[in-house]
């Protein structure tokens, strides 16, 4: 029987989020997402954590993060041009 269940099992007893968490081993965050998970027949939503780079409060991957490193790295794929009798270079991104 997994943790899950157990928590679903004795809620329905009517035991307490407290006890609940106690005898499963689990934080009663945890208990209490269960519990509206399953009133909403949907998946637990995983914990938002902070991302290592930037800080934010994020799912990981942090999009934001992502985003930038991509930035960062399509401005150092710009290939300089001389074009012409100018002596300042074109820049196609």
């Amino acid at each position: 029987m997994t943790k899950k269940e157990v928590i679903l099992q004795l809620r329905k007893q009517g035991t307490s989020i407290r006890n609940i968490a106690w005898k499963a081993g689990v934080a009663k965050s945890y208990v209490t997402r269960v519990i509206k998970a399953e009133k909403e027949n949907s998946q637990i939503q995983p914990r938002k954590k902070r991302c290592p780079e930037c800080g934010r409060l994020i799912l990981m991957p942090c999009a934001a993060c992502l985003a930038e490193k991509e930035k960062k790295l399509t401005i150092k794929q710009r290939i300089p041009l001389n074009i012409g009798v100018s002596d300042t270079p074109i820049f196609i991104a």
